[in-house]
Formats: structure tokens, sequence, C-alpha cells
């Protein structure tokens, strides 16, 4: 899947946490759709749920690391789909992207 560019994103920075790595010494996978998630806000997550939901993993984030999470929702694809794009970005460097439809709860 080819991932579509942003128009206007939102974007929120996050500290990786000693609690965010995994036994390698890497942030969980788990975390990137939790710092993709988190943005969008408590009326959204309450009013959707994921119904698909696709991440390109890309680089690992480390300990330390500032990392920001970017999104946009709302997106409507050819299908005219309720849909949201995330990106993941160190030092703007993309780490994981991510693309996620919604349907109304």
């Amino acid at each position: 899947m080819r991932f579509p560019t942003f128009s206007q994103p939102n974007e929120q920075a996050y500290k990786v946490r000693y609690l965010d790595i995994d036994s390698n010494q890497h942030v969980n996978n788990s975390k990137y759709l939790d710092w993709m998630l988190d943005g969008l806000g408590w009326d959204w997550l309450t009013q959707y749920r994921a119904s698909k939901v696709i991440i390109r993993f890309v680089k690992e984030v480390g300990y330390g690391q500032m990392i920001t999470s970017r999104w946009e929702k709302d997106v409507a694809d050819s299908e005219h789909v309720t849909a949201s794009l995330h990106q993941i970005t160190y030092e703007n460097d993309t780490f994981a992207d991510g693309y996620i439809e919604w349907s109304k709860r």
C-alpha cells in the first residue's frame, strides 16, 4: 500500500521512556499504535472504532529519543471512507507510517 500525503497534519511530541522499551532495547511495536491513536482525542476514539489498521515500520526508535507523532483525521479516500493518516518521526526521519479506517460506533 502506498501511504497518502498529509495536507494539514497535527503533531505531538513524546519522549521514549524506559517502559516503552522491549527486551531488544527498542520501542515495543504496540507503542507506535499508542502514539498514533493518542492525538485523535477522547471524542474521536469514543465515537469511532478502527475497522482497518495498516502500520508500516521503517526504523527502530530507541530509549530517550524525542519522537513526533503526526496525524490527520477525516481523510476521505476514493471509496469515501473515514480514515486517518499517521506518521512517527525523529529528526525528520520517518520511523513508522499508519493508515486507519474508522466506522461509527
